[in-house]
């Protein structure tokens, strides 16, 4: 018996030893990255009454690594191991998603609803009067033909010239559970975002679009005096002190023919801006947005990041915290079943995202094929080639 226990202390004695070597060469490995200085915290008496309404950062208690920021990122919705955990949760929506390219610049996301080449996206998403094409997940491209659009859902119905899709699989009815995981597909099987639902049906009532600056009279005419950051104005490259002469060839000559003529365009709407800057008389184009109120403050577009430039007058959609971007609009949104419970068609702020639901989609798009299928231009047609402007 004494040989037997002598034995069990020699081998635990031994597994000891083997894991305190084990933590000194991880000790010794961690000791070799950067380590960062924690600067002295400052007395009280040396402190300014700025100081103290700014939280510090707790003492550490040795020279260890801080690993925090790395923790954090980790964990992030948008680190590429998060995204990767929901690739066997949303099954092959991927395969039903499209991108609709503008030369090599992604406009919007898209869903593939029929076999033979029908595409929904979000309509103001997509510039008008020019060339676009639709990438499938295989790398396969075509050129679009516009069917229809419904200003109601900002849905524009496409086709390419290809048959024998795989459509996306509908969730319906759908009930959208406030903390629910959804994600947003791409054309591989990780999703380029994920987010939870944050509310359920609702409408957004419709707001008056906006070029995004506010004018002022002057001797020379009607001037920016202010360019709200982010905003279609801003985007377009309007500046302090341009004055506006002309929109959309129209010759304007004060405040109020501005803004109102302003207010006749549809949100997402590009217009052809006549300015004047130093002597320079020139045109530029800019898309008018429909921004809430809240987001008219010249800092809250730049703390809220870039926004649809449509994302109000929805008769019902569904909320999640999504972080996309306007041009990651306009395809498939899929929960955990793999099922498409919507389509995302707004990015309306720091972490509301607009979905119109399975079902609302699905019944324009059987609706509109069963009532026009027999006057479509058929696929590979040269007749309107994809420019939008035709079906608007």
């Amino acid at each position: 018996m004494s040989s037997y226990v002598h034995g069990l202390m020699r081998r635990n004695y031994l597994n000891c030893i083997v894991g305190v070597a084990a933590c000194g060469l991880a000790i010794h490995s961690a000791s070799r990255l950067t380590v960062q200085q924690i600067p002295t915290r400052p007395s009280e008496a040396t402190r300014s009454p700025t100081t103290l309404l700014v939280q510090e950062p707790a003492e550490r208690s040795s020279r260890r690594p801080d690993f925090s920021n790395l923790l954090r990122q980790s964990s992030g919705r948008g680190n590429f191991h998060t995204l990767r955990a929901f690739r066997d949760a949303t099954g092959n929506a991927w395969r039903s998603t499209v991108r609709i390219m503008d030369g090599d610049d992604q406009v919007a996301f898209g869903a593939i609803v029929h076999g033979d080449g029908y595409v929904v996206t979000k309509a103001s998403q997509l510039p008008i009067g020019r060339t676009l094409v639709c990438e499938l997940f295989d790398e396969r491209r075509s050129k679009i033909e516009p069917v229809a659009i419904s200003d109601e859902h900002d849905l524009a119905i496409l086709r390419i010239g290809y048959k024998g899709l795989a459509p996306v699989d509908w969730e319906m009815p759908f009930a959208p559970q406030r903390g629910n995981w959804l994600a947003t597909s791409s054309l591989n099987p990780t999703p380029v975002a994920v987010g939870i639902v944050s509310a359920g049906y609702q409408s957004v009532p419709k707001k008056r679009p906006i070029l995004g600056v506010s004018l002022e009279d002057s001797t020379m005419g009607t001037s920016i005096k202010e360019v709200v950051h982010g905003s279609g104005g801003d985007i377009a490259g309007l500046q302090v002190g341009d004055v506006i002469t002309s929109i959309n060839g129209k010759d304007l000559s004060s405040t109020n023919a501005i803004i109102e003529e302003i207010k006749s365009c549809k949100a997402g709407q590009t217009i052809q801006i006549g300015i004047v800057r130093g002597r320079k008389a020139s045109e530029i184009a800019a898309r008018v947005m429909d921004l809430a109120e809240e987001l008219w403050d010249p800092t809250e577009l730049e703390v809220n990041g870039s926004i649809s430039h449509r994302s109000t007058g929805y008769s019902k959609v569904f909320l999640h915290d999504t972080v996309l971007l306007p041009n990651q609009c306009g395809g498939p949104l899929v929960n955990l079943n793999g099922k498409v419970v919507g389509i995302n068609i707004a990015r309306a702020g720091r972490v509301t995202s607009y979905a119109i639901p399975a079902d609302v989609v699905s019944s324009l798009v059987t609706n509109h094929l069963k009532n026009t299928k027999s006057s479509v231009v058929p696929a590979g047609a040269t007749k309107s080639s994809a420019r939008i402007s035709e079906v608007r």
